[in-house]
């Protein structure tokens, strides 16, 4: 009886045991037939990271320069100081989560700013 007991719960444990495939569960988005996919290959301050920073944490109250003077990222060359652990506070891997009361960035961004810092953090 023991034996068909652990059996039953070894095929059971099996049984709920699954490996999802991220890319299956969250396809990238469609657009007119064509597959939306997040480009990180020309990264640029000017185009893509200060828009970027602007909108989400240069903001009145956090990282905008009258209200904190350390960790200002209201101009290119405040934002390099912190360069070397921004990327752990937007993607979560810090406990200390930004944008602290805003939405989450996409994980698209997240790429955008990593890849910017990883090709050399250049002001163009």
């Amino acid at each position: 009886m023991k034996k068909v007991i652990i059996s039953g719960c070894i095929l059971l444990g099996l049984a709920g045991c699954y490996n999802d495939k991220y890319d299956q569960l969250y396809p990238a988005p469609v657009t007119n037939g064509t597959t939306n996919t997040c480009d990180t290959t020309n990264v640029s301050y000017t185009t893509t990271i200060q828009p970027l920073i602007a909108s989400s944490c240069v903001l009145s109250g956090c990282h905008d320069g009258s209200t904190r003077t350390a960790h200002n990222f209201s101009t290119y060359t405040q934002l390099i100081v912190d360069t070397s652990t921004i990327v752990s506070y937007v993607d979560g891997s810090n406990s200390d989560r930004m944008p602290k009361n805003g939405a989450p960035l996409t994980t698209c961004n997240i790429s955008k700013i990593s890849a910017w810092i990883k090709q050399g953090a250049k002001n163009n």
